[in-house]
């Protein structure tokens, strides 16, 4: 009984650690330059939010770039078609939506509720982030330090054409 009470604890055990995220210190490619560039419209309704670039030296058939954490939230990694070492990843801020207030608890019933935003895994500065890729069909997680920040765009709203 006791050989089977110690496989039973060892298997929950190492099952508990094979979910830890563990960042790899040398990975299958080579960040060239990273960067992130705040951004914002000329309407309220336009929005804002932060552009982040990575640009990589080589990275060969079998990796799969496919995530970027970064200030608390987490992005797809989009390859650009004319540079295949090049990805983008828009981070969208959400305007934050009117809300009643009000003694009587009826008139806040129309009140958006919430989102329940999943925090990443990850503990960041504000200058770092983490990229997950894939190779071999296991994923890994790369963390990026001292991230420059680029000057801030304005992408002010263009005047409709009268037709």
């Amino acid at each position: 009984m006791r050989p089977f009470t110690f496989i039973i604890i060892s298997i929950f055990i190492l099952s508990c650690n094979s979910n830890k995220m563990v960042l790899q210190e040398n990975p299958p490619f080579e960040v060239t330059e990273a960067s992130f560039q705040k951004w914002f419209g000329g309407t309220q309704e336009a929005g804002k939010g932060i552009h982040f670039n990575l640009s990589f030296s080589e990275i060969s058939e079998d990796v799969i770039i496919q995530k970027i954490y970064f200030r608390g939230k987490e992005e797809i990694l989009k390859q650009n078609p004319k540079n295949p070492n090049e990805y983008l990843a828009t981070f969208i801020d959400k305007p934050k939506e009117d809300v009643v207030l009000d003694s009587n608890p009826v008139k806040e019933m129309d009140n958006p509720r919430p989102s329940l935003v999943s925090e990443i895994p990850f503990e960041l500065k504000a200058i770092e982030a983490v990229i997950q890729y894939q190779k071999d069909n296991k994923v890994f997680y790369y963390k990026i330090e001292n991230i420059p920040e680029k000057d801030e765009v304005a992408y002010p709203s263009s005047k409709p054409d009268d037709n």
